[in-house]
């Protein structure tokens, strides 16, 4: 399965109030949070912040829908992980992952 870079664009905006603010890096839905249970049942040592770590899964669709709206369809799908792999990866560059071999 090939890795898709989800990083989206950090343009700044304004909020509902008529503040400024910078959209994150990434979409919401895309992080998840793992407890001191559930790390040491996986059995790794974790790294330093802003370090990166491999991460296998295996997700269950919980709901789905899709919605149209004036002409622009809306889709959004719930998952459950559940079956989780932590590792410490391969040592590819960010252009290799992006550009499948940094060509």
């Amino acid at each position: 399965m090939k890795l898709i870079n989800l990083k989206t664009s950090t343009e700044t905006y304004e909020n509902a109030k008529g503040e400024k603010e910078t959209r994150e890096e990434y979409p919401y839905g895309l992080r998840i949070s793992l407890e001191n249970d559930t790390i040491e049942k996986l059995g790794v040592s974790i790294p330093d912040v802003g370090e990166s770590i491999e991460l296998s899964a295996v997700a269950k669709i919980l709901s789905k829908s899709i919605n149209e709206r004036e002409g622009k369809k809306s889709v959004y799908v719930e998952l459950q992980i559940t079956d989780l792999a932590l590792g410490a990866g391969d040592t590819k560059s960010t252009a290799d992952v992006l550009f499948d071999g940094g060509e």
